[in-house]
C-alpha cells in the first residue's frame, strides 16, 4: 500500500507543485481516508515501534536537511523575526485554541491548554515544502525554517506541565527541570558535534573532491542520527540536537549544502516525508 501510494504521488508531484496544495498535505488526506477515518484499508497502532520509529527516522532527516538550509548572513540580520513567531506567535495561538475549545467544545482549562500547546507549533513535514520553495520570500522560509525546526522542543515542556496537570499525583514533573536539561542539553549536543563534524570533513580540495557526493550525503545522515542518538542517551532532545547540529555544520561548511543536495539526502528526505 505505501509502495503504490509513493508511485501515485510521485506521478502526482508535478500537478501539486502547480497547485496551493503541497504533497504531503495530500498524502496526510490520503492517509486519512485509507485510514480508521474512512475506508478502513490501513491500520496503525499509533502507538507501535514501527510507526514511532518511522516517524523519528523522518523528522531527523528533514530537519537535518532543513538546518542545512539555514544561512549564516541570514541568522545574523533576521533572527528576531523567528525568535518572535516562537516566543509570541506560538504561545497566542496556543491560547487562542484552548480558549475556542474551552468555549465551543466544553474541555476544561487544563485540557484546553494541552490541546493548544499540542497544536501550535508548526509542522516541520507539511512546511518543509514552503522551506523550499524558492518562490516564497527568502526572509519568509528563513524564518519559518528556524521557528518549525526548533518549535516542537520549545512547546515541549509546556505539553508535559499540562498533561502532568491532569494527573497530579502520578508525576513529580517540574518544567524548569526538563527545559535546562532537555533543550539546554539538546543546543550542547548540537553546537558540539556539529562543530566536530564540520573538523572532519576533508577541507583540502584534492581530499575533498575525492570524496564522491553521494559519500558527502551518507557523512551528512551519518551525522544526523549520530547526533540524535548521543543526544537522547544524555537525556537531551534528540531533535533540537539534530537541528542545531545541521545550522551549525551548514555555518562552518556551507558547500556541504550542494553535495547533500546532489548526493540524494534530497531524494531521501522526500521519501520519508510522504511515508510517514
Amino acid at each position: 500500500m505505501l509502495g503504490g501510494a509513493l508511485v501515485v504521488g510521485a506521478l502526482a508531484a508535478g500537478l501539486a507543485r502547480r497547485s496551493p496544495l503541497s504533497l504531503a498535505a495530500l498524502f496526510v488526506v490520503a492517509g486519512f481516508l485509507l485510514g480508521q477515518g474512512g475506508l478502513k484499508v490501513l491500520s496503525f497502532d499509533a502507538r507501535s515501534g514501527f510507526v514511532s520509529q518511522l516517524a523519528e527516522v523522518a523528522l531527523i532527516v528533514i530537519l537535518f536537511r532543513d538546518g542545512l538550509e539555514v544561512e549564516g548572513e541570514m541568522l545574523q540580520r533576521a533572527w528576531h523575526l523567528p525568535l518572535r513567531k516562537l516566543v509570541l506567535a506560538m504561545p497566542l495561538t496556543a491560547v487562542l485554541v484552548a480558549l475556542f475549545t474551552h468555549l465551543v467544545v466544553g474541555l476544561s482549562w487544563t485540557e484546553a491548554l494541552l490541546l493548544g500547546a499540542l497544536l501550535s507549533p508548526t509542522d516541520p513535514v507539511l512546511s518543509s515544502g514552503v522551506v523550499s520553495d524558492p518562490r516564497v520570500p527568502r526572509l519568509v522560509r528563513h524564518s519559518l525554517n528556524l521557528e518549525s525546526g526548533l518549535n516542537d522542543g520549545l512547546a515541549l515542556p509546556a505539553v508535559l506541565t499540562f498533561a502532568a496537570a491532569l494527573r497530579p499525583g502520578d508525576s513529580h514533573f517540574v518544567w524548569w527541570h526538563f527545559v535546562a536539561r532537555d533543550v539546554g542539553l539538546g543546543t550542547l549536543y548540537g553546537l558540539v558535534i556539529g562543530a566536530l563534524a564540520g573538523w572532519l570533513l576533508p577541507r583540502g580540495r584534492g581530499l575533498r573532491e575525492g570524496m564522491p557526493k553521494h559519500a558527502h550525503a551518507l557523512f551528512a545522515l551519518g551525522v544526523a542520527f549520530a547526533c540524535f542518538g548521543a543526544a537522547s542517551l544524555g537525556r537531551g532532545n534528540g531533535f533540537i540536537a539534530v537541528f542545531v547540529c545541521a545550522i551549525t555544520l551548514a555555518i562552518r561548511r556551507p558547500e556541504l549544502r550542494g553535495y547533500v543536495a546532489e548526493g540524494g539526502a534530497e531524494d531521501i528526505a522526500e521519501i520519508v516525508k510522504l511515508g510517514i
